[in-house]
Formats: C-alpha cells, sequence, structure tokens
C-alpha cells in the first residue's frame, strides 16, 4: 500500500506542483523552479493520499501514536481562508488557518490569557490545557469545521494573538462560533474584523446562520454579533446569553 500511495504522490506532485521558472522565494532569493505543494494538497485525490500515508506514519510509529485520534482531522485548508487586517496604529493581523505545525504557539496563546478571559471564553476557570485539547485545536477537519488564527509579526517569525472558530451541525446546517483575542491585544477591532472573515467563510460554504453562547458579563463579545448587520436573535437564561444570527 505504501509504495503504491507513495508512487501516486510523486507523480501528482511532478505533474501538478513542479514548474521549472524563475521565481523569487519568499527570503529574496531567486529560484529555477518552484513546487507548490497546495495543488496536491488541495485536490481530492491528493488529499486522501497525504491521509493516507498520515495513517500508515501512525500505525508504523514515525508519528505519535496520539494522532490517531485526531487523523480524521487531518484536511488542508483552502487558501481563500486566509486574509490580512490592519490596526489603527498600521500593526498587520494576518488571519489564516491553523496548521498542526501550531501546537506550540496555541499552547503559548492559551497560557497567555488572563483568567477572566479564560472565564469569557469556556466559562470555567480553566488552569491547566491538555494535550489533547491543544491538539483538537491545531488538527481540524476544515470541511465542516474551521478554525482561524491571527497572528502578527515578530522578530522569529510570528506570533498567535487569537483565535476564531465554529462548528457545523449539518442537522441545523448552523455553525456555533466563538472567538479568542489575547488580552493585551484586546479593544483593538481584531474580534470585530475575525468574526467577519469566519463569517465570509461560513456563507461561502452555504451555511444558514450562526449560534453562540455569551456570559452575560461579556459585552465585548455581545457587542460584536449586535453590531454584525446580521438578523440577531438572543435569549438570557442562568446569566448566558443563546444568540441566533441568521445570514439572510
Amino acid at each position: 500500500m505504501t509504495d503504491s500511495v507513495r508512487s501516486r504522490l510523486l507523480q501528482l506532485l511532478a505533474t501538478r506542483a513542479f514548474a521549472e521558472r524563475e521565481v523569487t522565494l519568499s527570503s529574496g532569493l531567486k529560484s529555477n523552479f518552484y513546487i507548490d505543494c497546495k495543488q496536491v494538497s488541495l485536490d481530492a485525490e491528493g488529499a486522501y493520499l497525504i491521509g493516507q500515508l498520515f495513517h500508515e506514519a501512525i500505525e508504523a510509529r514515525f508519528l505519535r501514536q496520539e494522532l490517531a485520534q485526531v487523523e480524521d482531522k487531518f484536511v488542508i485548508a483552502a487558501p481563500e481562508m486566509r486574509t490580512s487586517f490592519v490596526l489603527e496604529d498600521g500593526t498587520q493581523v494576518t488571519f489564516r488557518p491553523v496548521h498542526p505545525t501550531d501546537e506550540a504557539s496555541m499552547r503559548s496563546l492559551h497560557y497567555a490569557l488572563s483568567q477572566d478571559t479564560i472565564y469569557y471564553r469556556f466559562m470555567s476557570r480553566v488552569q491547566r490545557f491538555s494535550h489533547k485539547e491543544i491538539l483538537n485545536y491545531v488538527y481540524i477537519d476544515h470541511r465542516r469545521d474551521v478554525a482561524i488564527v491571527g497572528t502578527v509579526p515578530e522578530a522569529h517569525g510570528e506570533e498567535m494573538i487569537a483565535i476564531g472558530r465554529y462548528y457545523l451541525d449539518e442537522k441545523t446546517n448552523r455553525a456555533e462560533v466563538a472567538f479568542t483575542v489575547r488580552d493585551e491585544w484586546q479593544g483593538r477591532g481584531i474580534g470585530h474584523a475575525l468574526f467577519a472573515h469566519l463569517l465570509t467563510i461560513a456563507k461561502r460554504a452555504g451555511i444558514a446562520g450562526f449560534t453562540a453562547e455569551v456570559l452575560r458579563e461579556n459585552r465585548r463579545m455581545q457587542a460584536v454579533f449586535n453590531h454584525s448587520g446580521l438578523k440577531v436573535k438572543s435569549r438570557l437564561e442562568e446569566d448566558v446569553y443563546s444568540f441566533e444570527m441568521d445570514f439572510e
């Protein structure tokens, strides 16, 4: 199985991803060829073959065994899910799909949050995030669910400062939405921009609307929903607002 999968994947890379032409790399250097792996990873057959190799790598113990819990979520996001937003001070925030390689950054983001921000997001005073929980944040089946992170440039590359997610209920064709912005970056419009980007992605996917559960004291998130331009309904029960937002 592995040899045939590898052979076919190499064939796809050679015929669809490889281009022999002069290009300028992100480093500024020139190259006489370019390999655009997205041409294969975003193809149905290519994604299937990559998934097969991922599964076999787990079974052969080339990858950590706990990744078996998330291998069905190993679905690469479309490039249209990437955009950017410029703050009033000129800082550019990049919104992009989360990657499996974001595990360390995702852990750092969550442990940098204040207890109030954690409480607003998870409705409990979480003290520790398990490895499994972090894995579930970075391994996403982007065919149904979406996770978008906000990053800013840093000397080492980028720093993760926000994450927004939605989870599709296929029975109702509505998705539960939630997002978190690191404390020192709050109040600068990032939450509004991140929600707007999630909204664009959801509409493109044919989703009918969003739902959300928000604590009564979390007025910032309520403001994002109430000023979204959508048809918004909410009801309060035991200090938690339940929001329904229609796209049409």
